[in-house]
């Protein structure tokens, strides 16, 4: 049994809100004992993977937001051919996919920084010298 199974079924009981943002250790926890995972009981783990934390956390809304947060800004580096803010949102996505960045506040204030740098600020303008 794995991490990734582990929660997902903890998804599966709460598919549209969720069991809340401070909840997730204690249902994994549980899950993890039901499985019989002691080390995972031992060290207390995580998913490892920020899209189904945030499923298990906030349901499938939360999912959708997670998603929608990302694709969009993802979307428009396409569209308008930056390829520096492309390549970040694409290193987040597949971040993600292996470890629970939003978890740490570290990891929040890293994501929202280049976030904001580049979704709201025209990088490209300064890359090319204005």
């Amino acid at each position: 049994m794995s991490l990734l199974n582990a929660a997902f079924e903890v998804f599966i009981s709460h598919p549209y809100i969720g069991v809340g943002t401070g909840d997730i250790k204690e249902h994994l926890i549980e899950k993890y004992k039901e499985k019989k995972m002691e080390t995972s009981v031992m060290h207390k783990y995580n998913v490892h993977n920020q899209f189904l934390e945030t499923a298990v956390g906030q349901g499938i809304i939360g999912f959708i937001l997670l998603w929608v947060l990302l694709l969009l800004p993802f979307y428009n580096s396409i569209v308008k051919n930056d390829v520096l803010s492309l390549f970040f949102f694409f290193i987040f996505i597949i971040n993600f996919m292996f470890e629970s960045m939003l978890n740490t506040q570290a990891g929040v204030i890293f994501f929202l920084f280049f976030y904001c740098l580049f979704t709201f600020c025209n990088l490209k303008n300064i890359h090319n010298g204005l």
